[in-house]
């Protein structure tokens, strides 16, 4: 039974809030790094910032591969970066017959690695056009955060951190309710098991008829109880 005791205090009071974090993290991550997946062929894509985005097709699996791209720039001109070329008042559109798109969940961006591709744009007047052509080029989405996964308050805390959010602040206007029912309910699981068990055991043991299944009634009831 101690030793039960002390399996059950160290998940509830290290483990789980280490796990719940552990969760969160690896859940946002994930969420990040699909922002290619929720490209759709035959689609215009209108999700990314100042960027209208076509795939005529997409190839999944470990390195995903787009073709016949089309991308157009629609951001104001003043914010553009490049030659005299993209300081006209239209679009800057770049088309490319294939890309590798690589997910940068860190910068929240995605890098294309463009083959067979051209850039158009027209200038100030409709007499200054521009076409760029390059076998291999490399450019970059800008992609809107994701939202991002959060824990239930207070559930991902460790002891201390909780118990400081608990009794530790002299803040009258904090609220100090919900850390404090995390708190206890994870010290009352330890000695809950050693009570159940100190409990359960004797009527257990009883040779009287249905005395097993009394032990059972009780226990059930005990633990809404406590």
């Amino acid at each position: 039974m101690p030793g039960i005791t002390l399996v059950t205090a160290g998940c509830a009071l290290w483990l789980t809030p280490f796990s719940i974090r552990e969760t969160i993290r690896i859940l946002n991550r994930l969420t990040a790094a699909q922002v290619t997946a929720e490209i759709q062929p035959r689609v215009f894509e209108e999700q990314f910032p100042n960027t209208i985005l076509y795939v005529g097709d997409v190839v999944s699996g470990p390195v995903v591969r787009w073709r016949n791209i089309f991308l157009a720039d629609v951001s104001p001109p003043e914010q553009r970066a490049g030659g005299p070329g993209e300081r006209g008042e239209g679009p800057v559109v770049t088309v490319a017959s294939e890309a590798v798109a690589v997910a940068d969940p860190a910068n929240n961006r995605i890098h294309l690695a463009m083959v067979n591709g051209s850039t158009h744009a027209v200038g100030k007047t409709a007499e200054e056009y521009y076409n760029t052509s390059f076998p291999r080029g490399v450019q970059t989405i800008q992609a809107v955060k994701p939202a991002e996964v959060r824990a239930r308050a207070f559930s991902e805390m460790d002891m201390g951190p909780l118990y400081r959010a608990a009794y530790g602040r002299g803040d009258p206007a904090w609220n100090p309710i919900d850390p404090r029912i995390e708190f206890h309910q994870r010290l009352v699981l330890p000695p809950a098991c050693l009570i159940l068990a100190l409990v359960g055991i004797p009527l257990g043991a009883s040779s009287r008829k249905g005395g097993k299944s009394a032990a059972f009634v009780t226990t059930v009831v005990l633990a809404f109880l406590y």
